[in-house]
């Protein structure tokens, strides 16, 4: 009956949100958009886990609150990707500069969201990803704003694999994926 109040209800809600990384962010209108599912696509080894890595913390310093999940790489060198992305130091060279990383991590920690990393075996489902996350909300009594899953191909769908092809089975997967957010 007023699709002019309907349509600017949907403003906030269709709004992107910059991820920080300006060429990103043009070719995505701005940004991401709340609730929508975003893949990000390359080739093994083309940088999407450290994309996801720059992606988190520049969500997380915007003031969100940040799920990372990992099918493939160890919390622990996530950690260090993402330690070295705060601090601003290089990655290749963290031994040497454990108190200046760990400052500049605690520098920015006050006043921005939250970043946590969890690892997920390979072959998790969506199902495994929604009971993550409902127990990550029974832990700090809030859902995570930004849900990052790295990476699709390790995934399984919720019924297996069965006798269908990878092109079928990322569909399932992606499709299971949208149905939690």
């Amino acid at each position: 009956e007023d699709p002019e109040s309907r349509l600017n209800s949907l403003i906030e809600a269709y709004s992107p949100i910059p991820t920080g990384i300006e060429s990103i962010d043009a070719l995505l209108g701005g940004g991401l958009i709340p609730t929508q599912f975003t893949l990000l696509s390359a080739n093994s080894g083309g940088g999407k886990s450290l994309m996801l890595a720059n992606i988190g913390a520049n969500y997380a310093q915007a003031g969100y609150d940040v799920v990372y999940l990992s099918l493939e790489l160890e919390a622990s060198m996530i950690f260090l990707r993402l330690a070295s992305i705060i601090s601003g130091m290089d990655a290749s060279n963290w031994k040497a500069h454990i108190p200046e990383i760990s400052a500049g991590i605690l520098k920015n920690k006050n006043n921005n969201g939250s970043y946590l990393l969890k690892r997920l075996p390979q072959g998790s489902t969506a199902t495994d990803i929604l009971s993550y996350l409902s127990y990550y909300e029974m832990e700090y009594d809030k859902r995570p704003d930004v849900i990052l899953i790295d990476y699709l191909d390790l995934m399984h769908p919720n019924g297996g694999v069965k006798n269908i092809g990878v092109h079928e089975q990322d569909k399932q997967k992606a499709e299971e994926v949208v149905e939690i957010l």
